[in-house]
């Protein structure tokens, strides 16, 4: 029984030892070296810090910037493995095409959040353990949320805005997968293909903007830039407000491009025959 639960999920397994492993490394650094995160204002070590130095910060660097990578395999292999091997013909005999596809698009969605939320609440219950009687607020309000007339936020108002801005960031990476695994086979170069569009994209955008950020003085276009990297997997450390308005248009226009992949169900069925 459990060989047969590692067979099956052995790419899953895979991405959760792998991200144990280099967030265990960084628990390390952190402790070891006693760094802490210049954004906060902090006395001492604490969760938060901890927290987000695990995940940002050092080896936490790689992990977010593969993590578009890690989500797909994660989130999406299962989906991909019965469109590959066939055995959707066999299902959607019982049930419609639409409904197959919402369902396993819906697990694809879940099983992306349960990754984010493994990887974000552990690293804080861990925090809260070895730093319990550390109590940290978020610096600068203004300059971190972006909008005026506000107390310094709490951290477990940050971190939950923090999660969610992640679980959507989820969300994006899956529309985005599942897009290119409509119109190509295989997996692997699915995914290599889907990672090069995000960066041609993303640093497209960056490069944009900060090439036209000195013909516009009344907006910090740089800092803009540097709000919506998709690569620092959305964990808020510039504006808020900037951030919520990129992981809105990204939702949005994956949503739109994922409903029209998978549209036309013969398109679909002539690729994975």
């Amino acid at each position: 029984m459990v060989l047969f639960v590692i067979r099956k999920y052995k790419n899953e397994i895979f991405i959760l030892c792998l991200t144990i492993l280099f967030f265990g490394i960084n628990c390390y650094n952190y402790i070891n070296q006693s760094l802490l995160v210049p954004v906060f204002s902090t006395k001492g070590l604490n969760a938060l810090s901890f927290w987000y130095f695990v995940r940002t910060a050092n080896i936490g660097e790689i992990l977010l910037f593969l993590s578009p990578i890690l989500i797909t395999i994660f989130a999406t292999t299962s989906f991909y493995k019965e469109l590959s091997s066939g055995i959707y013909q066999n299902i959607i005999l019982k049930s419609s095409y639409k409904k197959y596809i919402l369902k396993n698009i819906v697990k694809s969605y879940i099983k992306a959040i349960c990754y984010t939320l493994f990887s974000s609440i552990i690293i804080f219950i861990i925090g809260k353990i070895l730093f319990s009687d550390k109590i940290l607020y978020v610096d600068s309000p203004l300059e971190v949320l972006g909008l005026p007339n506000l107390e310094s936020l709490g951290q477990y108002s940050y971190l939950l805005i923090s999660i969610l801005y992640n679980c959507i960031y989820s969300i994006i990476v899956v529309n985005i997968s599942l897009i290119i695994f409509s119109r190509i086979k295989k997996q692997h170069i699915a995914i290599i293909i889907m990672f090069i569009i995000l960066m041609f994209i993303n640093y497209g955008i960056y490069f944009i903007l900060t090439l036209i950020a000195p013909l516009i003085k009344n907006i910090d276009l740089v800092y803009i830039a540097e709000s919506i990297n998709i690569f620092q997997g959305y964990i808020p450390s510039m504006n808020y407000f900037v951030t919520a308005i990129s992981l809105f248009i990204w939702l949005l226009v994956s949503t739109i491009l994922l409903v029209i992949a998978f549209k036309k169900r013969q398109k679909v069925f002539d690729l994975y025959e």
